[in-house]
Protein backbone atom coordinates (compact mmCIF):
# COMPACT_ATOMS: atom_id res chain seq x y z
CA UNK A 1 0.00 0.00 0.00
CA UNK A 2 1.20 3.55 -0.71
CA UNK A 3 2.37 5.73 2.16
CA UNK A 4 -0.94 7.62 2.29
CA UNK A 5 -4.49 6.38 2.04
CA UNK A 6 -6.90 8.93 0.53
CA UNK A 7 -10.53 8.48 1.57
CA UNK A 8 -13.17 10.15 -0.61
CA UNK A 9 -16.71 10.36 0.73
CA UNK A 10 -19.70 12.66 0.79
CA UNK A 11 -22.48 13.56 3.19
CA UNK A 12 -25.50 15.84 3.30
CA UNK A 13 -29.10 16.15 4.47
CA UNK A 14 -30.38 14.15 1.52
CA UNK A 15 -28.02 11.19 1.82
CA UNK A 16 -27.07 11.32 5.51
CA UNK A 17 -23.67 10.42 6.92
CA UNK A 18 -23.36 6.72 6.07
CA UNK A 19 -20.73 7.11 3.33
CA UNK A 20 -18.65 9.48 5.44
CA UNK A 21 -18.94 7.23 8.49
CA UNK A 22 -17.68 4.20 6.59
CA UNK A 23 -14.58 6.08 5.50
CA UNK A 24 -14.13 7.43 8.99
CA UNK A 25 -14.09 3.88 10.36
CA UNK A 26 -11.67 2.74 7.67
CA UNK A 27 -9.41 5.63 8.69
CA UNK A 28 -9.58 4.55 12.33
CA UNK A 29 -8.37 1.03 11.51
CA UNK A 30 -5.72 2.34 9.10
CA UNK A 31 -4.42 4.79 11.70
CA UNK A 32 -4.10 1.94 14.23
CA UNK A 33 -1.85 0.19 11.71
CA UNK A 34 0.31 3.25 11.23
CA UNK A 35 -1.10 4.06 7.79
CA UNK A 36 -1.45 7.79 7.15
CA UNK A 37 -4.94 8.78 5.97
CA UNK A 38 -6.48 11.89 4.51
CA UNK A 39 -10.23 12.43 4.21
CA UNK A 40 -11.57 14.28 1.17
CA UNK A 41 -15.18 15.09 2.10
CA UNK A 42 -17.72 16.61 -0.22
CA UNK A 43 -21.40 17.00 -0.89
CA UNK A 44 -23.62 15.35 -3.50
CA UNK A 45 -23.64 18.61 -5.47
CA UNK A 46 -19.91 19.40 -5.54
CA UNK A 47 -17.28 17.12 -7.10
CA UNK A 48 -13.58 17.25 -6.38
CA UNK A 49 -11.94 19.22 -9.23
CA UNK A 50 -9.94 17.16 -11.72
CA UNK A 51 -6.91 19.40 -11.15
CA UNK A 52 -6.84 18.38 -7.48
CA UNK A 53 -6.53 14.69 -8.32
CA UNK A 54 -3.90 15.43 -10.95
CA UNK A 55 -1.84 17.42 -8.44
CA UNK A 56 -2.00 14.65 -5.82
CA UNK A 57 1.35 12.86 -5.61
CA UNK A 58 1.05 9.55 -7.46
CA UNK A 59 0.65 6.77 -6.90
CA UNK A 60 -1.76 7.29 -4.02
CA UNK A 61 -4.30 4.68 -2.92
CA UNK A 62 -7.76 6.26 -3.07
CA UNK A 63 -10.93 4.69 -1.66
CA UNK A 64 -14.04 6.24 -3.22
CA UNK A 65 -17.38 5.99 -1.39
CA UNK A 66 -19.73 8.23 -3.39
CA UNK A 67 -22.30 5.85 -4.86
CA UNK A 68 -25.92 6.69 -4.07
CA UNK A 69 -29.11 6.99 -6.05
CA UNK A 70 -28.41 8.85 -9.27
CA UNK A 71 -24.67 9.31 -8.69
CA UNK A 72 -23.24 6.28 -10.51
CA UNK A 73 -22.17 8.21 -13.62
CA UNK A 74 -20.41 10.89 -11.57
CA UNK A 75 -18.57 8.24 -9.55
CA UNK A 76 -17.41 6.44 -12.70
CA UNK A 77 -16.14 9.74 -14.14
CA UNK A 78 -14.23 10.57 -10.97
CA UNK A 79 -12.69 7.10 -10.91
CA UNK A 80 -11.55 7.58 -14.52
CA UNK A 81 -9.85 10.85 -13.52
CA UNK A 82 -8.07 9.16 -10.64
CA UNK A 83 -6.82 6.32 -12.81
CA UNK A 84 -5.63 8.74 -15.50
CA UNK A 85 -3.63 10.57 -12.82
CA UNK A 86 -1.86 7.32 -11.92
CA UNK A 87 -3.58 6.43 -8.64
CA UNK A 88 -4.68 3.05 -7.29
CA UNK A 89 -8.44 3.10 -6.80
CA UNK A 90 -10.89 1.09 -4.70
CA UNK A 91 -14.60 1.83 -5.21
CA UNK A 92 -17.13 1.12 -2.47
CA UNK A 93 -20.02 -0.23 -4.48
CA UNK A 94 -23.78 0.07 -4.16
CA UNK A 95 -26.48 -2.41 -5.10
CA UNK A 96 -28.59 -2.40 -8.27
CA UNK A 97 -29.79 -0.13 -9.76
CA UNK A 98 -26.97 2.10 -8.44
CA UNK A 99 -24.11 -0.39 -8.74
CA UNK A 100 -20.74 0.69 -10.09
CA UNK A 101 -20.14 0.40 -13.83
CA UNK A 102 -16.70 1.53 -15.01
CA UNK A 103 -16.25 3.77 -18.01
CA UNK A 104 -14.57 2.01 -20.96
CA UNK A 105 -10.87 1.57 -20.26
CA UNK A 106 -11.23 2.89 -16.68
CA UNK A 107 -11.59 -0.22 -14.53
CA UNK A 108 -10.55 0.41 -10.91
CA UNK A 109 -8.13 -1.85 -9.09
CA UNK A 110 -10.84 -2.88 -6.61
CA UNK A 111 -14.60 -2.83 -6.42
CA UNK A 112 -15.87 -3.55 -2.91
CA UNK A 113 -19.53 -4.54 -2.62
CA UNK A 114 -19.91 -4.81 1.17
CA UNK A 115 -23.38 -6.33 1.17
CA UNK A 116 -24.94 -9.65 1.98
CA UNK A 117 -25.18 -12.00 -1.05
CA UNK A 118 -23.97 -9.24 -3.38
CA UNK A 119 -22.67 -11.76 -5.92
CA UNK A 120 -26.23 -13.01 -6.44
CA UNK A 121 -27.68 -9.58 -7.18
CA UNK A 122 -25.23 -7.80 -9.46
CA UNK A 123 -22.98 -8.97 -12.31
CA UNK A 124 -19.23 -9.12 -11.69
CA UNK A 125 -17.83 -5.61 -12.18
CA UNK A 126 -15.03 -4.60 -14.50
CA UNK A 127 -12.27 -4.40 -11.89
CA UNK A 128 -8.93 -5.91 -11.02
CA UNK A 129 -10.35 -7.50 -7.86
CA UNK A 130 -13.96 -7.79 -6.72
CA UNK A 131 -14.46 -8.06 -2.96
CA UNK A 132 -18.04 -8.80 -1.97
CA UNK A 133 -20.22 -9.96 0.88
CA UNK A 134 -21.15 -8.97 4.42
CA UNK A 135 -17.60 -9.76 5.54
CA UNK A 136 -16.59 -6.44 4.00
CA UNK A 137 -19.18 -4.33 5.85
CA UNK A 138 -17.17 -1.30 6.98
CA UNK A 139 -18.05 -0.90 10.65
CA UNK A 140 -16.52 0.81 13.64
CA UNK A 141 -13.88 -1.59 15.05
CA UNK A 142 -15.66 -1.24 18.40
CA UNK A 143 -18.29 -3.65 17.05
CA UNK A 144 -15.71 -6.40 16.55
CA UNK A 145 -14.31 -5.67 20.00
CA UNK A 146 -17.78 -5.93 21.58
CA UNK A 147 -18.73 -9.30 20.14
CA UNK A 148 -17.27 -11.32 23.01
CA UNK A 149 -19.98 -9.95 25.31
CA UNK A 150 -22.74 -9.65 22.71
CA UNK A 151 -24.86 -12.48 24.14
CA UNK A 152 -25.26 -10.58 27.41
CA UNK A 153 -28.60 -8.88 26.80
CA UNK A 154 -29.79 -6.00 28.98
CA UNK A 155 -31.79 -7.12 32.01
CA UNK A 156 -34.87 -5.24 30.76
CA UNK A 157 -36.03 -4.81 27.13
CA UNK A 158 -34.53 -1.70 25.55
CA UNK A 159 -34.90 -0.29 22.06
CA UNK A 160 -32.34 1.66 20.11
CA UNK A 161 -34.03 4.05 17.67
CA UNK A 162 -31.59 5.00 14.89
CA UNK A 163 -32.80 6.87 11.81
CA UNK A 164 -29.52 8.07 10.31
CA UNK A 165 -27.61 11.30 10.52
CA UNK A 166 -30.37 13.47 9.02
CA UNK A 167 -33.77 11.72 9.30
CA UNK A 168 -35.43 14.09 6.79
CA UNK A 169 -38.85 12.46 7.21
CA UNK A 170 -38.87 12.60 11.00
CA UNK A 171 -39.23 8.84 11.47
CA UNK A 172 -37.53 8.99 14.88
CA UNK A 173 -40.29 11.28 16.14
CA UNK A 174 -43.03 9.05 14.72
CA UNK A 175 -41.50 6.09 16.55
CA UNK A 176 -41.10 8.06 19.80
CA UNK A 177 -44.78 9.01 19.73
CA UNK A 178 -45.87 5.39 19.23
CA UNK A 179 -43.83 3.78 21.99
CA UNK A 180 -45.99 2.57 24.91
CA UNK A 181 -45.71 4.20 28.32
CA UNK A 182 -47.15 1.28 30.30
CA UNK A 183 -45.34 -0.15 33.29
CA UNK A 184 -42.98 -2.82 32.02
CA UNK A 185 -42.81 -1.44 28.48
CA UNK A 186 -39.40 -1.24 26.83
CA UNK A 187 -37.28 1.86 27.38
CA UNK A 188 -35.71 3.49 24.33
CA UNK A 189 -32.55 5.34 23.39
CA UNK A 190 -33.19 7.68 20.44
CA UNK A 191 -30.17 8.76 18.42
CA UNK A 192 -30.28 12.43 17.42
CA UNK A 193 -28.06 12.75 14.36
CA UNK A 194 -25.83 15.78 13.70
CA UNK A 195 -27.88 16.74 10.62
CA UNK A 196 -31.29 16.67 12.31
CA UNK A 197 -33.29 19.85 11.74
CA UNK A 198 -33.91 22.17 14.68
CA UNK A 199 -37.67 21.61 14.55
CA UNK A 200 -37.26 17.83 14.72
CA UNK A 201 -34.83 18.11 17.64
CA UNK A 202 -37.26 20.33 19.56
CA UNK A 203 -40.12 17.90 18.97
CA UNK A 204 -37.99 14.97 20.16
CA UNK A 205 -37.00 16.89 23.27
CA UNK A 206 -40.68 17.50 24.01
CA UNK A 207 -41.48 13.81 23.47
CA UNK A 208 -38.68 12.75 25.84
CA UNK A 209 -39.83 15.25 28.47
CA UNK A 210 -43.32 13.75 28.25
CA UNK A 211 -42.21 10.11 28.38
CA UNK A 212 -39.60 9.15 31.01
CA UNK A 213 -38.90 5.91 29.16
CA UNK A 214 -37.26 7.85 26.31
CA UNK A 215 -33.65 9.04 26.36
CA UNK A 216 -32.12 11.21 23.63
CA UNK A 217 -28.52 10.49 22.60
CA UNK A 218 -27.06 13.47 20.78
CA UNK A 219 -24.64 12.67 17.92
CA UNK A 220 -22.76 9.83 19.65
CA UNK A 221 -19.22 9.16 18.48
CA UNK A 222 -20.11 5.50 17.88
CA UNK A 223 -23.26 3.41 18.11
CA UNK A 224 -21.45 0.31 19.36
CA UNK A 225 -22.23 0.90 23.03
CA UNK A 226 -25.84 1.79 22.32
CA UNK A 227 -26.37 -1.31 20.18
CA UNK A 228 -24.78 -3.49 22.86
CA UNK A 229 -27.10 -1.94 25.46
CA UNK A 230 -30.19 -2.62 23.35
CA UNK A 231 -32.25 -5.76 22.95
CA UNK A 232 -33.83 -4.55 19.69
CA UNK A 233 -32.81 -1.96 17.08
CA UNK A 234 -35.43 -0.05 15.07
CA UNK A 235 -35.45 2.85 12.63
CA UNK A 236 -34.51 3.91 9.14
CA UNK A 237 -32.58 1.52 6.96
CA UNK A 238 -28.86 2.28 6.71
CA UNK A 239 -25.52 0.98 7.94
CA UNK A 240 -27.27 0.26 11.25
CA UNK A 241 -28.64 -2.96 9.74
CA UNK A 242 -25.09 -4.38 9.77
CA UNK A 243 -24.14 -2.81 13.08
CA UNK A 244 -27.12 -4.45 14.77
CA UNK A 245 -26.41 -7.82 13.16
CA UNK A 246 -22.75 -7.74 14.23
CA UNK A 247 -23.85 -7.79 17.88
CA UNK A 248 -26.72 -10.23 17.41
CA UNK A 249 -29.49 -7.65 17.69
CA UNK A 250 -32.56 -8.01 15.50
CA UNK A 251 -33.40 -4.90 13.53
CA UNK A 252 -36.85 -3.68 12.45
CA UNK A 253 -36.37 -1.08 9.71
CA UNK A 254 -38.38 1.07 7.32
CA UNK A 255 -37.15 1.71 3.78
CA UNK A 256 -38.51 4.71 1.88
CA UNK A 257 -38.14 3.72 -1.78
CA UNK A 258 -38.42 0.83 -4.24
CA UNK A 259 -34.65 0.80 -4.80
CA UNK A 260 -32.71 -2.24 -3.53
CA UNK A 261 -35.85 -4.23 -2.86
CA UNK A 262 -34.47 -7.56 -4.10
CA UNK A 263 -31.42 -7.16 -1.89
CA UNK A 264 -33.41 -6.09 1.16
CA UNK A 265 -35.89 -8.94 0.82
CA UNK A 266 -32.93 -11.32 0.74
CA UNK A 267 -31.62 -9.63 3.87
CA UNK A 268 -34.97 -10.25 5.57
CA UNK A 269 -35.19 -13.82 4.29
CA UNK A 270 -31.82 -14.59 5.85
CA UNK A 271 -33.15 -13.61 9.26
CA UNK A 272 -30.77 -10.67 9.70
CA UNK A 273 -33.53 -8.07 10.04
CA UNK A 274 -37.19 -7.36 9.40
CA UNK A 275 -37.65 -4.71 6.72
CA UNK A 276 -40.82 -2.81 5.85
CA UNK A 277 -41.34 -0.69 2.75
CA UNK A 278 -42.98 2.72 3.01
CA UNK A 279 -43.98 2.54 -0.68
CA UNK A 280 -46.30 -0.39 0.03
CA UNK A 281 -49.89 0.44 0.91
CA UNK A 282 -49.94 0.89 4.67
CA UNK A 283 -46.26 -0.02 4.90
CA UNK A 284 -45.23 2.79 7.25
CA UNK A 285 -48.24 2.15 9.48
CA UNK A 286 -47.45 -1.56 9.74
CA UNK A 287 -43.87 -0.73 10.64
CA UNK A 288 -44.94 1.60 13.46
CA UNK A 289 -47.51 -0.90 14.71
CA UNK A 290 -44.85 -3.61 14.74
CA UNK A 291 -42.39 -1.47 16.70
CA UNK A 292 -45.07 -0.51 19.24
CA UNK A 293 -46.06 -4.16 19.69
CA UNK A 294 -42.46 -5.24 20.26
CA UNK A 295 -42.02 -2.51 22.89
CA UNK A 296 -45.11 -3.59 24.83
CA UNK A 297 -44.89 -5.05 28.34
CA UNK A 298 -44.02 -8.73 28.51
CA UNK A 299 -42.37 -8.97 25.07
CA UNK A 300 -38.90 -10.52 25.09
CA UNK A 301 -36.29 -9.91 22.40
CA UNK A 302 -34.11 -12.80 21.27
CA UNK A 303 -30.44 -12.94 20.28
CA UNK A 304 -30.09 -12.87 16.47
CA UNK A 305 -27.76 -15.77 15.76
CA UNK A 306 -28.12 -15.45 11.97
CA UNK A 307 -27.01 -11.82 12.00
CA UNK A 308 -24.18 -12.53 14.42
CA UNK A 309 -22.85 -15.28 12.13
CA UNK A 310 -23.11 -13.21 8.95
CA UNK A 311 -21.44 -9.96 10.12
CA UNK A 312 -18.26 -10.16 12.19
CA UNK A 313 -17.25 -6.48 12.29
CA UNK A 314 -13.81 -6.98 10.71
CA UNK A 315 -14.65 -5.53 7.30
CA UNK A 316 -12.26 -2.57 7.53
CA UNK A 317 -9.32 -4.75 8.50
CA UNK A 318 -10.20 -7.28 5.80
CA UNK A 319 -10.29 -4.58 3.11
CA UNK A 320 -6.96 -3.06 4.18
CA UNK A 321 -5.39 -6.53 4.14
CA UNK A 322 -6.54 -7.15 0.56
CA UNK A 323 -5.38 -3.74 -0.66
CA UNK A 324 -1.98 -4.29 0.92
CA UNK A 325 -1.70 -7.80 -0.53
CA UNK A 326 -2.30 -6.49 -4.07
CA UNK A 327 0.16 -3.60 -3.80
Amino acid sequence: MSAELILRAAAGPGIGLGHFQRMRMLARVADARGISTRMIPGTPEVAVPAAWWQALAAPATVVVDTLWSGNAAATAAEVALLLAAGHRVAVIDSMPPDHFVALPGAAPHFVVTPYLSADRLRPPPDAGVWLHGAGYALLDPAFAESRALARQFPALPRLLVACGGADPGGLSLAIARRLPRDTGAAAADIVVGPLFGAELVSALEAAAADNPRLRLCNAPETLAGLVANASLVVGRLGLIRYEAAALGRTGIFLHDSTFYRAYLEMFSAGGLAEIHFAVDAGGAGRFLDRVAALAAPGVEHAFNAAGFAAVDGFGCARLLDRIAAQA
